[in-house]
C-alpha cells in the first residue's frame, strides 16, 4: 500500500523492488505503472470520487489584515476598495473606484449579472406563488 494525501492506495507487486532489478524487459510493469494503477482502482472503487481538501476559511484578522493590505496598494494607484452587502440578494459586492472621479472602474459581481439574479429570485417567487 502507498499513502498519497491521506489516501491508501494498493499497489500490485513488491513494494520495494531493487533498484537494480528491470523488470519491465519480463513484462512485468515498472512501480510507477503499478502506483498509477492502484490509484485507479482506488478510485474507481470510491465511484469516481478524488477526495478534496475543503477550503481553510480565513479568520476575521486574518480577513482585515489582507484587505488592510489591498487598500494600502490600490492607494498608490489613487483607487478604493469597497466591499458592500447586496440587501436583495445577501451577497457581497466588490467594487474599485477610482478616488477623483468616484467612478466604478470594476465591480464583482458585475451590475448586469446582479439585476440579473434579482430577475431570476423575482421569476421564481412568482412561480411559486403561483403553484401555492
Amino acid at each position: 500500500m502507498a499513502r498519497i494525501n491521506g489516501v491508501n492506495i494498493p499497489v500490485a507487486g513488491p513494494q520495494n523492488p531493487s533498484p537494480s532489478r528491470d523488470n519491465t524487459s519480463k513484462g512485468e510493469t515498472n512501480p510507477v505503472r503499478r502506483l498509477l494503477q492502484g490509484l485507479e482502482k482506488e478510485v474507481l472503487s470510491r465511484g469516481g470520487q478524488v477526495p478534496q481538501k475543503a477550503p481553510r476559511q480565513p479568520d476575521s484578522e486574518e480577513l482585515k489584515r489582507i484587505l488592510e493590505e489591498l487598500q494600502r496598494r490600490l492607494d498608490l494607484f489613487n483607487k478604493q476598495l469597497k466591499i458592500e452587502i447586496d440587501r436583495e440578494l445577501d451577497i457581497p459586492v466588490v467594487k474599485i473606484v477610482d478616488k477623483e472621479t468616484n467612478e466604478v472602474i470594476r465591480q464583482i459581481p458585475p451590475e448586469y449579472l446582479l439585476k440579473l439574479m434579482k430577475n431570476i429570485d423575482q421569476m421564481l417567487g412568482l412561480l411559486v406563488n403561483e403553484r401555492v
